[in-house]
């Protein structure tokens, strides 16, 4: 999954690296290098029915700098549980204020 802000790469790490009660997600974060980290999310708060189940989902994030900054968002190997791509979506729109790139098929007829 791809998304683009307006916010600098330091900008999304300041606010990955705070978190607040009203965010999608409980989660930790980590960088590993300068543009590239972890994110576990440990448990939805805004969808209750699988929220409160203990989630074990860890994708890799990784951040670009172009006119905007690109980020990149992909399940971690070997990681247990996927997410529904809509809850990481309202989370990266929440707490980067980032929207997801769609690829247009280029198909020509």
């Amino acid at each position: 999954m791809t998304y683009y802000t307006d916010y600098s790469i330091e900008d999304c790490i300041g606010l990955l690296s705070r978190k607040n009660i009203y965010d999608v997600f409980e989660y930790s974060f980590e960088m590993k290098t300068e543009t590239a980290g972890k994110i576990r999310f440990i448990h939805c708060n805004k969808h209750p029915l699988l929220g409160r189940a203990f989630i074990k989902a860890v994708y890799t994030i990784e951040f670009k700098k172009s006119n905007k900054t690109i980020i990149d968002i992909e399940l971690a190997y070997g990681a247990l549980s996927i997410l529904p791509q809509k809850w990481i979506t309202e989370f990266m729109e929440q707490k980067l204020d980032a929207v997801e790139i769609i690829e247009e098929d280029n198909i020509s007829t």
